[in-house]
């Protein structure tokens, strides 16, 4: 893996965050969902990830209850996927929410229930990919999203801090 450098993101990167989307048509398949992203990369917190020239992948978030992080948007440019990038990214949300006395970072992907016949790089790779970094599946919300496809909550408990914090908020 070549030099990955995470930052902040800023309104300029919107327009190369645009281009990491449409790097991934099968991902980003939905106009509904595309225009989503891009209004959250200009809008929301967020961090993105570059390569040296340009930015390679964006992760875009909001806060729920003063407990949590929820990944609204997560993009890794095509050619760069599986290069540990995508890995960078989450490590470095990690330890902002864990700064943030945070309990967990959230995130909410297609569910295996849905079939992805003849598909190399789908779903499947992606809840891989949250697993492995410590993400557990929660809860299948039915018709969260539509009738046709089937969201699954992927969980990530951070440091005791942020469970400490959300004692603390219980306490009156």
């Amino acid at each position: 893996m070549s030099r990955v450098e995470v930052r902040s993101l800023l309104p300029g990167d919107a327009r190369a965050c645009d281009e990491i989307v449409r790097s991934l048509p099968y991902h980003f398949g939905d106009p509904t969902g595309v225009a989503e992203c891009a209004r959250s990369v200009r809008s929301d917190r967020g961090l993105v990830a570059s390569d040296g020239s340009s930015a390679c992948a964006f992760v875009t978030w909001r806060s729920w209850f003063a407990v949590a992080y929820e990944i609204k948007w997560m993009a890794v440019r095509a050619d760069r996927r599986g290069a540990g990038v995508g890995s960078a990214l989450i490590e470095h949300l990690a330890a902002l929410a864990t700064d943030d006395e945070m309990a967990f970072v959230l995130v909410t992907t297609l569910s295996s229930s849905v079939p992805e016949p003849g598909v190399e790089d789908g779903y499947a790779r992606t809840r891989e990919f949250y697993a492995a970094r410590g993400f557990l599946p929660t809860w299948e919300p039915a018709g969260w999203w539509d009738h046709t496809n089937q969201a699954v909550l992927m969980v990530r408990p951070l440091a005791r801090a942020g469970l400490e914090h959300l004692e603390r908020e219980r306490k009156p």
